[in-house]
């Protein structure tokens, strides 16, 4: 059985709609609003421990798994 161009774009709308309403519901839930701070704070803190124990991080640059080490002034 066929669908018809009509059936087929209210489903496309309906798509759209549910999923500008999930966008907007992940902005409005704290989580997902202070995700991205949260991880600035959780790189900050492995770089300081990272500095005081004398290890290095692992990171992604350019392509490839690379060990660095902080600087250790700060």
């Amino acid at each position: 059985m066929q669908e018809s161009g009509l059936f087929l774009s209210i489903k496309e709308k309906d798509m759209t709609d549910i999923q500008a309403n999930s966008a907007t519901k992940k902005l409005d839930d704290p989580d997902i609003r202070l995700a991205e701070r949260a991880l600035k704070r959780a790189a900050l803190k492995a770089r300081e421990r990272a500095r005081r124990f004398g290890h290095g991080i692992i990171i992604y640059e350019n392509g490839e798994i690379v060990e660095k080490y902080p600087d250790k002034n700060g």
